[in-house]
């Protein structure tokens, strides 16, 4: 069992993946691209005898340095960042090495507001995990997992 809540060993395992902080706070464009993991509230989907089971919204954001005049040609690339983003979010390993039981696309945005110096790509995840009933610190296996 690991020192750590199982939520925060799935957020861990997320920013890890990406190379991402845990919060956007300040940087210099020197920083960029950035890649940043923030979660929101998560809510219980259903529970039983044994596990919690959760589903927690997580959002990714990626700001990408930009110079030149801005053009259509700055949507598509902030398009093609979103894809290559959500690829490398969800990847072939959906469940982060067996620790949730899923992490899917929910949406996704892209933003090349003037004066940015670049673009802000926005991916949000919907990362379904659980736990211990009793015991938010020891996850339940990808294996206890059953099928409805």
């Amino acid at each position: 069992m690991s020192d750590l809540p199982v939520r925060e060993q799935v957020l861990q395992a997320l920013a890890e993946r990406l190379g991402a902080r845990r919060g956007l706070g300040s940087y210099a464009k020197e920083d960029l691209p950035l890649t940043v993991v923030i979660d929101e509230p998560d809510q219980v989907e259903d529970f039983d005898y044994e596990a919690v089971h959760v589903l927690m919204p997580v959002e990714v954001v990626r700001v990408v340095k930009r110079s030149g005049e801005k053009n259509d040609r700055w949507h598509e690339d902030a398009n093609v960042e979103l894809a290559l983003l959500q690829a490398e979010a969800i990847g072939s390993d959906e469940t982060l090495g067996g620790l949730a039981r899923s992490v899917v696309y929910a949406g996704g945005s892209v933003d090349v507001t003037d004066g940015a110096g670049g673009f802000y790509v926005r991916l949000r995840l919907a990362v379904r995990y659980a736990f211990k009933r009793g015991n938010p610190f020891e996850r339940v296996m990808l294996d206890d997992f059953e099928e409805e």
